[in-house]
């Protein structure tokens, strides 16, 4: 799970699962004050499938490919862009 404080001091992570990004998806979409019906229509996807993703459900296939990246020792970073 996303650390609050972590994530403000050091917007940078490392993720080796689908559970993970789900974290950081979620994290970075409640910052950003959407909710998941507002988001899920900004971005084209279903409600239902922005929650699949946020609790890192293998249906997306997300886990399958964090599976790719590990067995490839691929390190995933996320970082918020400056804006």
């Amino acid at each position: 799970m996303v650390d609050s404080e972590r994530y403000r001091e050091q917007p940078v992570f490392g993720v080796s699962d689908a559970v993970e990004i789900g974290d950081v998806i979620r994290h970075r979409r409640r910052e950003l004050g959407y909710s998941q019906e507002r988001f899920s229509s900004v971005v084209g996807l279903s409600p239902r499938l922005i929650c699949a993703i946020e609790h890192g459900k293998e249906t997306t296939g997300i886990q399958k490919i964090m599976d790719i990246i590990v067995a490839l020792e691929i390190e995933c970073v996320f970082q918020v862009r400056d804006h």
